[in-house]
């Protein structure tokens, strides 16, 4: 009976705000777990892009 009540006295709104944030926190750290590895893998590689604008910048 007091579980009940509890529940009743907290907005559907609420629970769904907090569901929400949660979820996407939960994306948020996996996303960056996984983007983070590859970035590291990738940081280790020459950046090409900005060795050939640099190649340009020289020759203009």
């Amino acid at each position: 009976m007091d579980q009940n009540k509890i529940l009743q006295k907290i907005p559907v709104w609420e629970l769904i705000v907090l569901l929400g944030a949660a979820a996407t926190l939960f994306v948020l750290i996996i996303v960056w777990i996984l983007f983070g590895y590859s970035w590291e893998i990738t940081q280790v590689k020459p950046p090409t892009m900005e060795i050939n604008s640099l190649m340009k910048l020289i020759q203009n």
